[in-house]
C-alpha cells in the first residue's frame, strides 16, 4: 500500500505545510490591510478634496462681493446725488439713512457668514430708487 514516511521526512512534510500555512496567512492578513489602508487613504482623500472645494467657493463668493459692494455703493450715492441736485432734500436724507442701514446690516453680515433668510430678506426690501429711472420720470 503507501510506504511509511520516516520521521525526517513526516517532520519535512509538516514543516513545508506550516510554512506554506504560515505564508498564505501571512500573505492575506497584508492583503487585508493594504486594502483597508487604501480606503482610508482614498475616504481622507475625498474628504479633503470636499473641503478644498468648499472653501475654494466660498473664496469665489468673498471675492465677487468685494466686487459687487463697491459697485453697488457707487450706484447708491450717484442716486442720492441725483435726488440732491433735485432738491429733494427730504427724499435724499431718506436714502442716506437707508444707505447707512444697507451698510450697517452689510457690516454685521461679514462678521457672521451665514444670515438668515429673514435678514436678507428684509435687507433687500428697502426701496432703493434708481437714478436712471427717476431721471427718465423727470
Amino acid at each position: 500500500m503507501g510506504r511509511l514516511l520516516s520521521f525526517g521526512d513526516y517532520y519535512g512534510y509538516m514543516l513545508g505545510l506550516f510554512l506554506l500555512r504560515s505564508t498564505l496567512a501571512y500573505g492575506l492578513l497584508v492583503t487585508v490591510l493594504a486594502i483597508r489602508l487604501q480606503q482610508r487613504w482614498h475616504r481622507d482623500a475625498t474628504v479633503h478634496r470636499a473641503e478644498l472645494e468648499r472653501s475654494l467657493a466660498e473664496a469665489r463668493f468673498q471675492h465677487l462681493q468685494s466686487q459687487l459692494r463697491p459697485h453697488f455703493l457707487f450706484n447708491a450715492l450717484h442716486a442720492i446725488a441725483t435726488i440732491v441736485l433735485r432738491a429733494d432734500r427730504g427724499r435724499a436724507a431718506d436714502m442716506i439713512g437707508k444707505l447707512a442701514d444697507l451698510l450697517r446690516l452689510s457690516m454685521r453680515a461679514d462678521q457672521h457668514p451665514s444670515v438668515r433668510l429673514e435678514d436678507e430678506v428684509r435687507r433687500w426690501r428697502a426701496p432703493w430708487p434708481s437714478s436712471r429711472c427717476d431721471s427718465a420720470t423727470a
